[in-house]
């Protein structure tokens, strides 16, 4: 009889021959190093497989099917808040596929790139601007080092018109759960497309795909809201609707409530910080600069009762910069009066540091500023972090039942109430909500997980289904159309019928036994 430990044996010497040793461990270092999360889970896996190319990737799933080994394909490991590099179950191969991290081609005059899932936000950022591209990436808060692809795959969503990015893949290239490699194709194209079948899946592994790139503007401006009235929640996003639905907020705008922006500044050690408005919200314009004129008067006249809305250039930037400069040096002088100029001068300082990182990521600009601000009371090494993302319609009432239903369950496990929302379409916003936590403390784990249960009851209670899943719940997923259930495990079947490519992730597959 063949033990399991010899199955074991002969997968990674085949696997071995497939990538080489050095593509290989199972160190019980390096896969508690791979098992890492800010979840605060315990899971198990086999080792880390990193292969080099297409072909490599194909073997690795042949061997896999050979010996009934479940694989959890990721691009470069840094989906923190959901997960990071957590399989989706225990005793996975966790296949790292950060090796394949080739921008294959940049269309300069129709704006597309070919990206493989090891490509990262600043790799492509990188590329497009050595090739002086009319055109840039639109990116998300994650860190520089986070995979364009990956994030996609997870149905992201970044900052500009390009934002949905589930929108803005085609022509995937897919090794199924059988081996084969699968070209989804462009569309319109004859028959179907299959590109979407590929977002929060697991039919296959994604080694290529397509992204489409945002236009270099004449013109650019980043938007900040301030809206000092809790109780004008509602009106705000519904002007923010309407000029969505009427084209004159292309931008995902981004709101956010007091804990969440607090949480998101850079820096609020300096007695000069002032705390944020009830909510608030970041967004951006492109386009020529008589289209910026005029989109700027019809967003100030939607919103001027509402709140302060602020415009941001890179001249009007750089002249509270240069304002910042001369009130230090006036500061200085041996004037007594003068010295209070210094509070003034930490203020505009302050707001610089918060601000131009966001002005900078809205036009493409990578930043790790947002893992920072988020790890910066408890560390990398002690954060929990747990995000849940509702979606509701994109209706004040709606956002404001949501917040009505989560708050209450944030206070009853003692934890703060942050969230944001993205106005992701006209017609959907899906909220943010986020749980801070010690990681290295269990009770304090536990009051995350019981908190982010309960969150989940909650919302699903009024409505507000997730639009996307974590680690903690993605087998457990339950689609409300009982005909979509059945049919992704059709299809489930079809695509993979060992069952070897993450099995049950998004409840495709049925739930784990």
């Amino acid at each position: 009889m063949t033990s399991s430990t010899d199955t074991e044996t002969d997968l990674f010497q085949r696997l071995a021959r497939i990538v080489g040793e050095e593509h290989l461990t199972s160190a019980p270092d390096e896969i508690e190093a791979g098992l890492d999360n800010t979840l605060g889970m315990k899971r198990t896996m086999v080792g880390i497989v990193r292969p080099g190319s297409v072909t490599e990737v194909q073997e690795v799933v042949h061997a896999a099917n050979a010996h009934r080994q479940p694989l959890y394909p990721i691009s470069r490991g840094m989906n923190v808040g959901n997960g990071t590099r957590l399989p989706s179950g225990d005793g996975q191969l966790l296949v790292d596929l950060s090796r394949l991290s080739r921008v294959r081609s940049v269309d300069i005059d129709h704006g597309y790139a070919e990206v493989e899932p090891g490509v990262t936000q600043l790799g492509l950022a990188t590329r497009l601007e050595e090739l002086g591209a009319p055109f840039f990436a639109d990116m998300t808060g994650a860190a520089t080092g986070a995979s364009i692809l990956g994030n996609a795959l997870e149905g992201g969503l970044g900052y500009t018109e390009r934002g949905n990015h589930r929108n803005t893949l085609s022509d995937l290239e897919v090794v199924l759960g059988t081996g084969t490699l699968l070209r989804t194709g462009t569309f319109p194209g004859v028959g179907p497309d299959l590109s979407g079948l590929f977002v929060q899946s697991n039919f296959g592994i994604v080694t290529c795909a397509r992204v489409e790139l945002v236009p270099m503007p004449e013109a650019y401006a980043s938007i900040r809201v301030e809206v000092p009235h809790d109780q004008h929640l509602e009106r705000f996003v519904d002007a923010l609707v309407r000029l969505k639905a009427h084209g004159q907020l292309g931008c995902l705008t981004h709101i956010s409530n007091p804990l969440r922006a607090i949480g998101a500044a850079k820096s609020r050690d300096s007695t000069a910080y002032r705390p944020p408005a009830a909510w608030s919200a970041y967004g951006a314009l492109y386009g020529s600069r008589r289209q910026l004129t005029a989109q700027r008067r019809r967003i100030t006249a939607a919103l001027r009762t509402i709140g302060q809305v602020q415009y941001f250039t890179d001249a009007s930037l750089s002249r509270r910069r240069r304002l910042a400069h001369t009130l230090d040096g006036l500061a200085r002088l041996p004037l007594g009066p003068l010295r209070a100029l210094t509070t003034r001068a930490d203020a505009v300082r302050q707001f610089l540091e918060n601000h131009q990182d966001i002005h900078d990521l809205m036009r493409g600009v990578p930043s790790d500023a947002a893992f920072d601000h988020i790890s910066r009371d408890l560390g990398w090494e002690r954060l929990g972090l747990i995000w849940c993302s509702p979606t509701v319609a994109a209706d004040g009432a709606a956002v404001r039942d949501l917040v009505r239903t989560a708050e209450p369950v944030y206070r009853e496990h003692g934890f703060a109430f942050s969230a944001s929302f993205i106005l992701a379409t006209p017609d959907r916003i899906v909220g943010v909500l986020g749980l801070t936590f010690d990681k290295h403390r269990q009770d304090d784990v536990a009051r995350a997980h019981q908190c982010y249960g309960h969150l989940v009851e909650a919302l699903e209670g009024i409505g507000a289904r997730p639009y996307r899943k974590n680690a903690i719940d993605t087998c457990r997923t339950r689609y409300a159309d009982p005909g979509k259930a059945e049919t992704l495990d059709l299809l489930k079947k079809a695509l993979d019928p060992g069952g070897v490519i993450a099995p049950h992730r998004y409840g495709i597959g049925g739930p784990p036994s």
